[in-house]
């Protein structure tokens, strides 16, 4: 019986493009002003700052109930949002939530930050001192396993940004920042090398199959790697129907792990919900869909993290679990879905 390792890869990217003339507000001033198109291509990159990352000697720290609560709706805005019917889809909210946080911090607009506010439910005061408090408990290196959250800022070398803002990033968000020509290829490629240093290049990123366009003027980046094992071992089905069924009628041939293990589980006429653990604490809920995505979307998201609603509930129970190994890929343009959830000034 082998261990079955979860590898989980994410990466988002906020970026700004720039014209013939850019004014960004960060700070009381205008303090990003771009007038000039990028026609020097000569390379400019110069780390700003550094991070020293946490280590994982200190004991967890505890996430208020106020942000619980404001990170569940906005999860549940998103995903009613971008999640469709009939597709695979891969979506991490906190990903999202740490970048427009760290946008909203240099948003010196207050009708534009009580935009942005208003969607991440908290103060950004708030919100920035409980997301540090979830970078320090997620970036570990254990014989357990590892997860590495990483966040980075990379603007064009004839902006004027405000040094407070930069500082405050790095020291609340452990966020590095650079100073680059994105009109010059050598420049462009240390965000991919960056990016791929910090998801163990997973996602084998290149110039080539990760473009990046000369007219982006900044751009805030997020990756979170994740790599652990289940508590309980897998074992890999060798011999039967190995068809997956993507309708009722259309299959694809896939790879079954199952385990017969004790936990908890719930059954409603919406849902089947089947929780797992892995090293050294961490949980993965499954949810199958009996109806329709819509009767998920729509539930209390309270449910899924504890699994004590109403419904058939068997905790402790001796559950038979099969489940298909699988690599997914999901790419989102985010600023419409933005748009539609009330930020639109900045």
């Amino acid at each position: 019986m082998k261990k079955w390792y979860v590898i989980l890869i994410l990466l988002l990217t906020v970026t700004f493009t720039g014209c013939s003339k850019l004014t960004i507000k960060f700070g009381d001033d205008e303090n990003i002003q771009l007038k000039d198109d990028n026609k020097d291509k000569t390379s400019k990159e110069q780390k700003l700052s550094s991070v020293e990352y946490p280590d994982d000697s200190y004991e967890p720290l505890e996430v208020s109930d106020e942000f619980i609560v404001a990170y569940n709706n906005f999860t549940k805005k998103v995903v009613k949002e971008i999640f469709v019917e009939k597709n695979n889809q891969f979506f991490s909210p906190i990903s999202l939530y740490f970048a427009i946080a760290m946008l909203a911090e240099g948003i010196s607009d207050e009708d534009a930050l009580e935009e942005v506010e208003a969607l991440l439910g908290l103060s950004i005061d708030i919100a920035r001192e409980e997301l540090k408090k979830i970078y320090q408990n997620n970036y570990y290196d254990t014989e357990f396993g590892r997860a590495y959250l990483a966040n980075s800022i990379w603007y064009d070398y004839k902006l004027d940004i405000n040094s407070e803002y930069t500082k405050l990033l790095q020291t609340s968000y452990y966020a590095e920042s650079y100073k680059i020509n994105f009109a010059n290829a050598d420049d462009k490629k240390k965000i991919v090398d960056w990016i791929n240093y910090y998801t163990e290049n997973l996602l084998n990123l290149t110039p080539e199959n990760y473009p990046i366009p000369d007219d982006i003027v900044l751009m805030l980046i997020n990756t979170i790697y994740y790599n652990s094992k289940f508590s309980e071992s897998y074992f890999e089905l060798k011999s039967g129907d190995n068809a997956f069924y993507q309708t009722k009628t259309d299959t694809v041939e896939a790879t079954y792990m199952r385990k017969i293990f004790n936990t908890s589980c719930q059954i409603t006429d919406d849902y089947t919900l089947v929780r797992d653990t892995l090293e050294p604490g961490s949980t993965i809920t499954f949810v199958t869909v009996e109806n329709k995505l819509a009767d998920v979307l729509n539930m209390d998201y309270e449910k899924l993290v504890n699994p004590l609603g109403t419904g058939k509930i068997t905790v402790g129970s001796r559950i038979d679990l099969t489940i298909p190994k699988f690599e997914t890929f999901t790419e989102y343009q985010l600023t419409d879905t933005l748009k539609t959830l009330g930020v639109n000034k900045v």
